[in-house]
Order: C-alpha cells, then sequence, then structure tokens
C-alpha cells in the first residue's frame, strides 16, 4: 500500500479471476476431440475384432458339426433309406461315384446345389443344416464341401480312402473390399476299414 496526495490506494495484481483466452479454448477443444475421435476408433476397432470372432467360432462350429455328420455316416454299420450301399462308407462312396465326371477324383459341393440336396438325406438322415448357418447369411451360397479320393482298389476300382473338407465362407462388410471373403475349413481322413474295424 502506498500513499498519493494523502490518499490511500491499494495495488493489486491482475484478478485471479480472468477468463480462458480463445486460444487456450481452441487448444483444450483440439485435445479433447483428438481423445474422443481416438477413443470411438478403438471402440470401432474392439467391436468389428468381437464380431469376426463370433462369426470365426460359428464356422468353425459348423463346419465341425457337418464333418461328424459325415465320419458318422461313413462308420454307420446299416445302410440308409434310399441308399443302396450296405453300409454308411458305401453308401457315400457309391453316391460320390455316380457325380464324379469320368476321370476325376475330386468334387466339391456347394451347400446350395442339388448335389448337397441329394447327400442331406445321407448324412443328416431326413435333417437339415443346422440352424447355425443362419447367423452366417452368405455362407449358404459361399460354403461348400470337397470330396478328394485319395486310394482306390486297383481290382474294381472303389474307393478305399477320401479327404474330406469343409469349408465354411463368409463376407464381412467391415473388412477391406479385396478382403471382405473369410473362410475357415476342416479337413479328416475317411477310409473304409479304419474305425469300422474298432467298432465292430
Amino acid at each position: 500500500m502506498g500513499k498519493r496526495g494523502g490518499q490511500r490506494f491499494i495495488v493489486t495484481s491482475e484478478s485471479k479471476n480472468r477468463g480462458f483466452s480463445l486460444i487456450e479454448v481452441v487448444v483444450v477443444a483440439a485435445v479433447l476431440a483428438l481423445a474422443v475421435t481416438s477413443l470411438s476408433s478403438l471402440f470401432l476397432r474392439v467391436n468389428l475384432a468381437k464380431s469376426a470372432n463370433e462369426k470365426l467360432l460359428t464356422a468353425s462350429t459348423l463346419a465341425e458339426d457337418i464333418l461328424e455328420h459325415i465320419r458318422e455316416t461313413s462308420i454307420r454299420k446299416t445302410t440308409t433309406e434310399g441308399f443302396t450301399g450296405v453300409d454308411g462308407f458305401s453308401n457315400l462312396t457309391e453316391w460320390l461315384k455316380t457325380k464324379l465326371n469320368s476321370g476325376k477324383n475330386s468334387l466339391e459341393v456347394f451347400f446350395n446345389s442339388d448335389y448337397f440336396a441329394s447327400l442331406t438325406p445321407l448324412i443328416y438322415k431326413g435333417e437339415t443344416l443346422p440352424a447355425a448357418i443362419n447367423t452366417l447369411p452368405e455362407a449358404k451360397n459361399l460354403s461348400s464341401v470337397i470330396f478328394e479320393v485319395k486310394e482306390r482298389n486297383l481290382i474294381n476300382n472303389d474307393i478305399e480312402k477320401l479327404l474330406v473338407t469343409v469349408v465354411i465362407r463368409w463376407k464381412e462388410i467391415a473388412r477391406n473390399p479385396g478382403e471382405q471373403e473369410r473362410e475357415y475349413r476342416l479337413a479328416t481322413y475317411i477310409t473304409k476299414s479304419g474305425l469300422r474295424e474298432f467298432i465292430e
């Protein structure tokens, strides 16, 4: 405090309650916008990864189900209604031989084809594909089972060994345009005398 001309006056610094300057407001807004953008991008990526993992799990479950039915068919001791083979493996290979073009040893059967419709009564005994396929809408049109003959009987040319691969394909919209289609493969060998000998 000081005196001037007999009057008292108080010397004060700038008020501590002054507001933010425009530059400070702009900087804070920019930092907040960057943080919100980064977090929303992170949440989006997490949700896409979660969705992709759920579809992959569905595809693997579906492939396992179909392959298990084909394996079970191959070891079935009795014939299936509408098929003339004496056991499941004979039914499966006889069906395959009628579909293979001459000289070909492999056949890809798409789920939406007439070939698969004729195979369904054999492997599903009158049932249809698992309902899980409805969670992958494109899978009905894109997925398939590949039968590949690996060994034949040298005397009568009967099929002795098959490699069966179930291929589940689906699309993910969020992926890059060239990488939208994904697939999951599951394969097994099926032989005429393999597992049946242990069961009998």
